[in-house]
């Protein structure tokens, strides 16, 4: 073996005296705002950590080289992309606090700066820097984040120097709201200081380094190898025992929670079962906050009550088709259809509204699903806004459920709505939307809900194989002619060109010409179907036409 200085380094240490290179076979910079978000969650959760408290930030694989030169260098064969958002993140701090003090003698950000200079960019004059980003995106990273900085409203052709810029600013952006509230400017270096100890100190590497090549990718592949990991719940399950002073009790329990859970992910509901009463954490830290909460046997057997309680209701809430605790019609239609959507993170706020049956029961709980259906649908299905934050949010209000300070529904409700996007964003993300093959499940959603909003007394067949997503312009151009090519390749999945058909209806006049699908329409049961046969003709207007008229339908159905 030829390992050398194996062991974990903070940020700093990693970077200190350090230039790394990233192989040019390497991917390129690929970071968006998701994995942004959570290195930024990841670290406002450490702001106030206890003393000696740390986070993993994963582990970095070294290959230690010499050049024809004599040069040694060390090459990053795994950690490429938390390497460079680090040095990213570090100069998007100096360039706050530069823009701070901009002339004034302030001691504390002068010294930070100076710190991020000499370690997060290196010598810029002997051209020694901290890290040099591959053949793809070294240029653009030495000229726009290592010398100087990204522009901040122009785009890059190149896709990956355009994230680098992104994430710059990304982290500028999240920097200025953190200070926004504070008012004097020892206050507000005092908080970007904050954050630059908790990341630069506080985030841990797993540090690997190798000078054989073959030896640094092996490294690489055993520490991402896919073997099924000993699951958090199997740590906690060893750990609970471990202090229960009645073994066969917590054996009981844990096998009832186990049972109503059913096929739920048992580490997952763990996780949101204890951010629906307490601060939020996430998945990394779960194990370590639970072992450092509950530390008597006491405590051990309350959890152990608490989650054997509430595990019928998470088995409801991800399998709402076959409820076994729950039974009031709403809010398992709301279920079903947030599940449809993908949506998870609102869990917690459930959990902790069962723990508090003295406020809350099934009917409460359907009235704030519907909400949140229309917070889910609105934000994240039609405007695309990214879910990281949501989870936090919907942890913080579960809590305040949890506390007993959110005590009726009316409560719950405006707090999710005040998050709702408003009208005017709603309307023109709505009347621009367009799916894809992969999100039929959502076209039925909306077409579903419109049909029942306009006639809530006939029902649409819910089985996929009779109820077809129908295409009005079809994917087949054969008896509609070239002319449409250009529309379908803008048009075919807008929400506009779309309907429910019944199925042998859409097999019958699936690719037939325009004129000769009107009569179906005109007859079908299904609403808004019998709108699309006062069409003349069908284009590019009629498309954006029909979709506007949806809109109408959408602003009430899903209204704020």
């Amino acid at each position: 073996m030829a390992l050398v200085n194996p062991g974990t380094k903070n940020v700093l240490e990693y970077f200190q005296n350090q230039s790394y290179y990233i192989p040019s076979h390497q991917r390129e910079y690929s970071w968006g705002e998701e994995e942004l978000e959570d290195l930024w969650l990841d670290i406002k959760s450490m702001l106030n950590a206890s003393d000696g408290q740390t986070h993993f930030f994963g582990q970095i694989v070294i290959y230690t080289d010499t050049d024809t030169q004599g040069i040694q260098k060390k090459y990053i064969i795994d950690g490429q992309q938390r390497s460079l958002t680090s040095v990213i993140l570090a100069r998007a701090i100096y360039y706050s606090l530069n823009e701070l003090i901009g002339d004034t003698d302030h001691s504390d950000a002068s010294n930070i700066m100076q710190e991020i200079n000499n370690i997060f960019v290196g010598n810029t004059r002997r051209q020694t820097f901290s890290i040099h980003a591959g053949e793809a995106n070294d240029r653009y990273f030495e000229d726009n984040i290592l010398r100087s900085f990204p522009a901040e409203s122009r785009k890059e052709n190149i896709k990956s120097n355009e994230l680098i810029r992104k994430a710059f600013w990304y982290y500028v952006g999240k920097l200025h709201e953190t200070i926004a509230g504070a008012i004097s400017l020892d206050e507000k270096v005092n908080i970007i200081a904050n954050i630059y100890d908790s990341f630069a100190v506080k985030f841990y590497v797993m540090y690997v380094e190798s000078t054989e090549l073959a030896e640094a990718y092996v490294i690489f592949e055993t520490l991402n190898a896919r073997g099924k990991d000993l699951e958090t719940s199997d740590l906690l399950k060893n750990y609970i025992f471990s202090k229960s002073n009645n073994i066969s009790q917590a054996q009981l329990r844990w096998k009832n929670m186990s049972t109503q859970l059913g096929k739920a992910d048992a580490t997952k509901y763990i996780r949101h079962f204890w951010n629906s009463r307490n601060t939020f954490t996430r998945d990394k830290a779960l194990y370590r906050e639970i072992s450092h909460t509950i530390t008597t046997p006491t405590k051990c057997g309350e959890l152990l009550s608490d989650l054997e309680h509430c595990s019928a209701l998470y088995h409801d809430m991800n399998y709402p088709d076959d409820v076994s605790e729950l039974t009031n019609p709403d809010l398992i239609s709301c279920l079903i259809a947030l599940k449809m959507l993908k949506a998870t993170t609102f869990y917690p706020v459930f959990l902790a509204m069962y723990q508090r049956p003295e406020f809350f029961d099934e009917s409460s709980m359907a009235t704030v699903a519907q909400v949140i259906e229309k917070y889910v649908f609105r934000n994240f299905t039609i405007c695309g806004n990214t879910a990281n934050s949501t989870e936090t949010f919907f942890a913080e209000i579960a809590k305040t459920i949890f506390d007993g300070t959110y005590n009726t529904v009316n409560l719950i409700t405006d707090a999710i709505s005040t998050k709702i996007v408003d009208e005017e964003i709603f309307k023109a993300s709505f009347e621009d939307w367009s799916g894809n093959n992969s999100q039929k499940e959502i076209i039925r959603y909306i077409f579903r809900k419109i049909h029942y909003y306009i006639d809530p007394e006939s029902e649409i067949n819910v089985n996929n194989m009779e109820v077809h997503v129908e295409h009005i312009m079809p994917q087949d151009l054969a008896n509609w002619g070239e002319k449409y090519k250009d529309l379908q390749e803008t048009h075919l999945w807008r929400l506009g060109n779309l309907c429910l058909l019944k199925g042998k209806f859409n097999i019958s006049i699936s690719n037939k010409p325009f004129v000769d699908k009107k009569e179906v329409y005109s007859n079908s049961k299904i609403e808004p179907n019998p709108m699309i046969s006062e069409y003349a003709v069908w284009d590019a207007s009629s498309i954006e036409k029909r979709q506007k008229s949806l809109y109408e339908y959408a602003k009430n159905i899903w209204n704020k």
